[in-house]
């Protein structure tokens, strides 16, 4: 049997490329073969790729600032990404969405991370809906995300009920999602993200040796947040600890974080990094998963955009974890005793639920 997954695995994006590699695993380790399918969604290509000669011609001065400030940091960044890809990713030949209908895949695996967002992929891209899908390839949607409850509110979704009928199965990582999904005739099941799902060797066998000898505090954001550095600074005072952050390295980062060591990490020191600090402050929902995966005392910091966190904390009983401002920041350590039994049962489920159907 023959499974192939379509997801971001091109974004140059901690999250996106885990989330990946541990569906891709955890497949494997039950004894199927899998491939993640080299699809390559438009715009998310066209970021991925900010300095390219299409870029320089269509606003030269944009461009040269941005080479200047930032062009080293984005090459080491894309060199990192590229790596682990090479090394741990089963990828495909490229394929276009037209092609895809002759795929010689059993089961075709959507999901996860957000394949549903419209503005990540300028507007539904019918791939992740199903579309172009060969009608002997059964479908399966897992840990799907979205955007905002809103951006489906609009006219180009009037064919939604028709592209979820193409599913065997969904499961969803937001409850919003699932209640979206029934209101348009397909039962979903929530789900965990494949980062939480996979058993945690999956990760730890990938995790480089410890790459800072001393006591820190890691921040790990995605965008930037003013309250960040101020939550991390009084984390790192009360555990008399420093402060590395998880970015590129460049002028821009220097000055945001300035007084903090910045790595620009690969995804096996990124797992070091989390896996030895005293305390993550993160924005980033895959910030906060992969402290729960190596049973870390975390912060997440409300960004605007919690719903994703908030789903799996609520779940695990921790969301005192989530903050706002460094007011009231959580004194105790987590126990991870209580936290952990409740995760496992929540991963078995999700994994029986997906190894099941196929």
């Amino acid at each position: 049997m023959c499974i192939g997954i379509l997801t971001f695995h091109n974004a140059n994006n901690y999250g996106a490329v885990l989330q990946a590699y541990c569906l891709q695993e955890t497949l494997r380790f039950a004894g199927f073969e899998v491939e993640i399918i080299d699809y390559r969604n438009p715009l998310i290509e066209k970021k991925m790729h900010p300095f390219s000669f299409f870029e320089f011609i269509r606003n030269p001065f944009l461009f040269s600032f941005r080479a200047l400030y930032s062009f080293s940091s984005y090459k080491h960044r894309v060199a990192n990404f590229d790596r682990f890809r090479t090394k741990y990713l089963f990828i495909s030949k490229r394929y276009k969405a037209k092609d895809l209908k002759i795929a010689p895949y059993d089961y075709l695996i959507i999901g996860s991370d957000q394949v549903w967002n419209p503005v990540l992929t300028d507007g539904p891209d019918l791939v992740y809906w199903g579309q172009y899908c060969s009608e002997r390839t059964k479908l399966i949607g897992y840990a799907i995300s979205s955007g905002a409850k809103e951006l489906f509110n609009n006219d180009v979704f009037l064919d939604v009920s028709k592209w979820l009928s193409c599913f065997k199965w969904i499961g969803v990582r937001e409850r919003r999602l699932k209640e979206f999904a029934n209101q348009h005739g397909k039962e979903a099941t929530v789900v965990l993200d494949p980062t939480l799902m996979a058993d945690p060797f999956i990760l730890e066998c990938i995790t480089s040796k410890r790459i800072v000898e001393y006591p820190y505090v890691l921040v790990y954001a995605v965008g930037t947040n003013h309250s960040l550095m101020q939550i991390a600074m009084k984390k790192a005072t009360i555990l008399n600890a420093k402060i590395i952050v998880v970015a590129p390295c460049n002028k821009r980062t220097r000055k945001i974080y300035e007084g903090a060591k910045i790595i620009d990490a690969s995804i096996p020191e990124l797992l070091s990094l989390i896996k030895y600090a005293e305390c993550i402050v993160c924005v980033s929902f895959h910030g906060t998963a992969l402290s729960l995966v190596f049973e870390k005392n975390f912060i997440s910091v409300n960004g605007g955009n919690i719903e994703r966190v908030l789903e799996v904390l609520t779940r695990l009983g921790l969301e005192d974890r989530i903050v706002s401002n460094d007011n009231n920041l959580p004194e105790k350590e987590i126990d991870y005793v209580k936290v952990t039994r409740q995760l496992n049962m929540l991963r078995k489920k999700s994994k029986e639920e997906l190894l099941n159907l196929l």
